[in-house]
């Protein structure tokens, strides 16, 4: 009875050790989905509101260790904000791609720390002035590169589905010059980007 305990004993623990194993340096992909939440912060930035928006990307990650991953994600966001006083709606939708360092507190979920670059896809400015819809071509005036830090926190279930919130503090100015709207001031620029995305994924070993 003692030696068949004993070998249950070291199957198992083959077992998870061959499992432990398949997970360090192992690629992964990640399809995800999910909404953005987005406005700005800075000097000009008083005024402005929260805009909500959709987002999907994909994530590519590989398995340092148990404890340890570097990951990127290509993915499209809805951003800008809503500002009040004119009733107007700054979209800034953009391709971002972080670049994360992934630390794993525990099995299955992880935090994340990385550098985020941005491109400018959609760019306008939505307005009422006295009574007036106007619309302005806000890319003549904003920037189409735009850079931010994301810090991130997910949790992954065994069956491989995943929830996430991925946040960032943008660094580079929005606009590259005063922006004037029929005559109204929307101030010299000096305001950024900030935001997070909630976003539901499904993990596909390969």
């Amino acid at each position: 009875m003692k030696r068949i305990a004993l070998v249950v004993m070291l199957a198992v623990a083959a077992s998870l050790g061959l499992k432990a194993q398949s997970e360090v340096n192992s690629f992964s992909l990640k399809p995800m989905v999910g909404v953005s939440s987005t406005e700005f912060y800075g000097e000009d930035a008083s005024g402005t509101k929260l805009r909500w928006g959709f987002a999907a990307g994909v994530e590519l990650e590989y398995q340092v260790s148990n404890k340890f991953s570097v990951s990127a994600i290509p993915m499209y966001g809805m951003g800008g904000a809503k500002i009040d006083g004119i009733d107007a709606t700054w979209k800034n939708d953009k391709i971002m791609i972080p670049v994360l360092a992934n630390y794993y507190i525990i099995r299955g979920m992880k935090i994340s720390l990385g550098v985020q670059p941005g491109f400018v896809v959609k760019s306008s400015l939505s307005a009422k002035v006295n009574g007036m819809a106007v619309d302005v071509k806000a890319g003549d005036y904003t920037r189409s590169f735009d850079f931010s830090i994301p810090l991130g926190l997910s949790y992954e279930w065994e069956n491989g589905l995943s929830l996430g919130l991925l946040w960032h503090l943008g660094v580079t100015k929005v606009m590259d010059k005063p922006l004037v709207v029929e005559g109204i001031d929307m101030g010299k620029g000096i305001f950024r980007n900030t935001g997070g995305v909630l976003m539901l994924g499904y993990k596909f070993e390969l």
